[in-house]
Formats: C-alpha cells, structure tokens, sequence
C-alpha cells in the first residue's frame, strides 16, 4: 500500500490527462456571494468536490484496503486492545464527522479535508500498529521508506534540473511541495537514526545499504532547501537540533560533528540564497506586513471562534469568515487564509477539538520519550528519538500554514503509519515471544522459558 501511495501521483497525472470533464458533481445549496469570489479568500471553485475527486482511484483503493482489514479483524477477532491515541483519534474523528454534517457549509470539500487530513492518518496509525510487531516486520517498513526517499530525490533533482529560477519550488511527484517536504522528513529520520545506530560485531545488521543512508542522509537536507518554504526550513530544523541534542551521549564524535554540519550546511545554502535575491525573499521572509497581516488574520480567527468557543464554527467554515470580514492591524488587513492549523482547529472545532488533537500529539511524543528512556538497546532510542523530531518538524510548520487540514492523504499517512509501527514494536501488551516491563529508565526483557528447561528444572 505505501508502494503504491507513491507511485498513484504519477499515475493520477496521467489519468488525469486522459480522462474526460467531470459530469457527476455534488451539489451543495450554498453560493458564494460576489464578495467572496472578489476578495479571492474562499475559492469556491476549488471547494467543490466532484464525484470523481471523492472516488479517485487511489482513494478508493484506500477504502477498500482498510474496509478488508476492519472485516478480517472482526471476523477472526484479533484486533487486540485499544490505546489512549487511538481512543483520542476515534474521538476527534467522531468531532469531524459532526461538524461537517452539521456545520459545515461546503460538506463535499469538508469530507475530503476531514478523510485525507484525518480519519485517514489516523487508520495508518491503527493499522500500523497492528501489522508492524516484530522487528523483521520493523525493518521491512525502513527499507520501504528508505528507498522511496531515493526514489523521490532523484525526481526532485531531475525537476529541479529542468526548471529554470533559482527559486523555483520543487514539488516532486506530488501535487504540493509541502506534501514532499513532510514525505522526505519522515524519510529523513528514520534513515538517520539506523545511520547513527552502530551494531556491535556480530549484533544486529543495519536493514539499509550504506549507500543508500548516505544518499537519504545527505541529499535530503538540499531537497527540503529547494522547496522554498519558511515553515519547511523551521521544521526541519527544529527536528534536527531535538535529534542532536536528545541523541548527543548516543553519538561518536565523528557523528555529532557530521550532524552539526549538515545542520551548519543548510543553513549555509538558505543564507546564500538570501543574499542573492533579497528583494525576492524580503517578499516572502523579511517582509514585516506579512507579519502583520497574519496578526490580523488570527486576531479574525480568535473572534469567530469566540462566537461558538466549545464546539466551533464547522470545519471549513473559517475561509468564508475572513473573506467576509476585513480586520486591520498596523495599517495591514487579513489574509484570506488563516496560516495556522492549531488556530484553524479552534475556530472550527472549538475548545474541545483543539484538546482533544493537541492530546494526540502529545500522547505521540511521550511515546518517543518512553522508547528512549525505557530502552536499553541503542537502536531503540534512536528509533524513540527519531519519532520525537519528526513530530516536532511535521508540528512546526503548522504554526505558520494550514499543513495539518492539507487533504493530500500522503502528506500524512507516512507520518501516522510510522508513529503507529513504533507503538506496535514496542508497544506494553504485544503477542509475540518478547514481552518488555518498564521500570524508570531501564528495561527489563522477559522471554518465556523453553518447555524442555522447565520441565527439567521441574
């Protein structure tokens, strides 16, 4: 299924090309006033949601995937027990599901956002969780991600070689740059983590080529640099100083001085970039009434979720708010979209959303947190370690876009499937021939006594 979740953009594409007008469409009773289509904000045309947009192959295939294993698990009843993020997503998808059918004024566009960005992750999750229990099954899924991160590096470079611009943004097979930016994160970390872990002679053998961590390792940071984007750059490199500074006693020197500079490096690359077309860049980075005018904007988003402070506004509902109202700060008025996904969250889904969403990352990055300080093998608190740092570089971006409402469903699923291998792999009650008990910070491995010694103790 991951397999084919990366190849679909490219076969979407073609068939996309082929295919003819869409003919079936939703209609939906709501139309925009003159207003809205001339302040630009809402983009009604791209609201709508056809027939074949809520049935594109890939997401039908998606659908079928997951109505097989609902159905296996119920009729074999080998689901096992449900944990507290698991808990959290049914509940916030059930907030979803109710406030498009009951606020939402654009309900096709509204059940696209609410399958791709959420419900849909959130199923990786489950999934994962019940599929990725051993480490061979583990190993299996880094070697996945590891080679499909090459696979999209060499058709960002091959894009980025036939475009002219210095600033022009890769966006690789997909649609947005930001849906590469977090697919190559996930990628990213993973890899680095097996890339620092190394084994004792005779141990456990790294799952990847050295030539393929290198090129994961080393070429990513470039991609994600020729993306072209604020929160990009924030996040990822808000993720490498968490892996540097939770991983550093893991660390040779030769490895903390590596990391550094690939931190240093792209850094580096973003100040030349700045200095050589600062006007260009002062449009998008420097540019004090963007800043104001995301200032407006939240100040806007504040306010209609004050107006319905537990359950919000009705997802989606907040791009018509400010395209009908205009609020100035320091001379500048607000945008047409909000610029922050948490705020989003609130106005749309009210208190009760926001903490409830808030509670599954954070339930998330403690388990990173418990896997590094509860293992006592190495390779297991770079795994812990990396989970905490691509949470912090797929949350960071959020603070300045919409990225968590982005309905692209590879944009998440890549991040959920591997937050929910970590917790099948190491996971309190599995059914497999290790059982691990936490005490503190050191972890006790238990494994069922041979019969043939018991009975001879006996």
């Amino acid at each position: 299924m991951l397999v084919w979740l990366f190849i679909s953009p490219l076969a979407s594409n073609l068939i996309d090309n082929i295919s003819s007008p869409d003919l079936i469409k939703i209609e939906n009773d709501y139309t925009p006033d003159k207003k809205l289509l001339w302040r630009g904000g809402y983009f009604y045309a791209g609201n709508s949601a056809t027939l074949n947009q809520l049935l594109e192959p890939t997401r039908t295939l998606v659908a079928f995937f997951v109505i097989v294993f609902l159905l296996n698990g119920l009729i074999r009843k080998n689901f096992g027990h449900f944990d507290t993020t698991e808990v959290w997503m049914a509940v916030f998808s059930l907030i979803l599901v109710v406030s498009v059918l009951l606020k939402s004024k654009v309900v096709g566009y509204s059940t696209r956002v609410a399958s791709d960005a959420f419900i849909v992750p959130f199923l990786a999750y489950f999934i994962a969780r019940r599929l990725i229990t051993t480490e061979d099954r583990y190993r299996r899924l880094v070697k996945t991600v590891a080679y499909m991160g090459v696979y999209l590096i060499v058709i960002s470079l091959i894009e980025r070689g036939t475009q002219e611009g210095l600033f022009y943004r890769l966006s690789g097979p997909f649609q947005t740059s930001t849906t590469l930016y977090m697919v190559m994160m996930v990628a990213f970390f993973i890899v680095l983590a097996e890339h620092f872990y190394t084994p004792s002679v005779g141990g456990d053998k790294i799952p990847l080529p050295r030539s393929a961590r290198r090129l994961v390792v080393y070429l990513t940071p470039i991609v994600i640099l020729l993306i072209w984007s604020r929160g990009a750059w924030v996040g990822f490199l808000m993720g490498l100083c968490v892996f540097l500074v939770l991983g550093q006693r893991l660390m040779k020197p030769s490895q903390r001085s590596g990391l550094v500079g690939i931190g240093l490096m792209f850094v580096a690359m973003i100040s030349f970039g700045v200095q050589e077309l600062a006007q260009s860049l002062d449009e998008r980075v420097g540019e004090s009434l963007t800043v104001y005018g995301r200032i407006a904007t939240w100040m806007v988003a504040i306010k209609s979720g004050l107006t319905s402070p537990i359950f919000g506004i009705g997802l989606n509902n907040i791009r018509e708010v400010l395209a009908t109202n205009t609020v100035e700060f320091q001379g500048v008025a607000n945008f047409p979209r909000i610029h922050n996904s948490f705020l989003q969250i609130l106005a749309e889904q009210g208190v009760v959303g926001l903490v409830v969403y808030l509670s599954i990352m954070v339930l998330i990055v403690r388990l990173g947190f418990r896997i590094r300080q509860a293992s006592l093998h190495a390779r297991d608190r770079w795994r812990g370690i990396s989970l905490i740092a691509i949470m912090i570089a797929y949350l960071a971006p959020a603070m300045f876009a919409s990225t968590a409402h982005l309905h692209v469903t590879l944009a998440h699923v890549f991040v959920y499937a591997f937050c929910g291998a970590l917790a099948g792999r190491y996971g309190r009650r599995r059914r497999t021939s290790e059982f691990y008990a936490f005490r503190g910070k050191q972890q006790l491995m238990i494994r069922p006594m041979p019969a043939a010694v018991r009975y001879s103790q006996q």
